[in-house]
């Protein structure tokens, strides 16, 4: 978590291979959505104000084909729509872009995998069914649910206490934190298409995401929204609020039991001075579609 990056203005997707082998080209437009001047900033700092520019060299050094690995471990390698022929969902894009999120996948697969960070790394299958009893009361069988232990314990808790710099007070999610102990990641794609904000408890796991269902690329930017209206659309004013409202719901007479975190950085780092490498206002527009943007 105290690992740093130099997290620059601007620049290109850098070189990388895929699992088939393929090299991928740099492509221009790595930018965040924020003019903040970050330079050398840690872990903590780059997933609380959601910095593109740490996130994506830090893929390119763990190497692209392990974040593919990783993310088919915790359901996430398969996107929600079919191939053309019907007969199966595609898979995740191996992308220069595949750590932003530009995958096409489910608020289900989101929260599924979130799930198993407050499971201290252990990764279940999704279910709808808890419980089927018969015309006489009897229990009936259920399938059950496939549970398998994805990374140590010692890494779902880091990875619970980065996350829980987003819905810290420095983070982009604070205003979307509820009363119990959690963690959570906003998110929002280029033009503000779509909108979204994921978070859990250590009982709960919920994923929110707003966009236009007739037209999924149309910017959520001024749209009227139960009479409110964002520009910009950000995930945190949009699918947050909708998701804290849920949660606390959901939630209401449940104990407040601490997510196992990790201890975070002593010092963790701040934006450089002004004469350090810089942030763009505007997010880029990679090969990829649906770059997720800085909130």
């Amino acid at each position: 978590m105290s690992y740093t990056i130099n997290s620059v203005v601007s620049g290109s997707y850098p070189s990388m291979t895929n699992c088939d082998g393929q090299v991928l080209l740099p492509q221009p437009g790595m930018e965040n959505d924020s003019d903040t001047k970050y330079g050398n900033i840690n872990m903590m700092k780059a997933m609380a104000d959601s910095v593109n520019t740490y996130f994506v060299p830090l893929e390119k050094q763990v190497g692209l084909c392990n974040v593919v690995h990783m993310a088919q471990a915790f359901g996430l390698g398969v996107q929600g729509g079919l191939n053309s022929a019907g007969t199966a969902l595609l898979p995740i894009s191996q992308t220069q872009t595949l750590t932003l999120g530009v995958n096409s996948l489910t608020p289900l697969q989101i929260a599924n995998a979130y799930a198993a960070f407050a499971a201290d790394g252990k990764y279940c299958d999704a279910t709808a069914i808890t419980r089927v009893v018969n015309a006489s009361g009897k229990s009936l069988a259920v399938p059950a649910s496939n549970c398998h232990q994805v990374v140590p314990q010692s890494v779902a808790e880091g990875v619970n206490t980065l996350l829980g710099g987003v819905v810290s007070d420095e983070g982009t999610g604070s205003n979307d934190a509820i009363r119990w102990s959690d963690a959570g990641k906003t998110g929002t794609t280029n033009e503000e298409a779509q909108a979204w904000f994921a978070g859990y408890t250590a009982q709960i796991s919920d994923a929110t995401m707003m966009t236009d269902p007739a037209d999924p690329s149309v910017s959520l930017n001024g749209l009227d929204m139960a009479g409110i209206s964002h520009d910009p659309a950000y995930g945190d004013e949009t699918s947050g609020p909708i998701w804290q409202q849920a949660m606390n719901a959901a939630m209401s007479g449940l104990p407040d039991i601490r997510l196992p975190f990790a201890p975070a950085p002593s010092s963790p780092s701040t934006p450089s001075s002004p004469s350090s490498p810089g942030a763009p206002s505007k997010p880029g527009k990679p090969s990829a579609p649906h770059q997720p943007k800085h909130r």
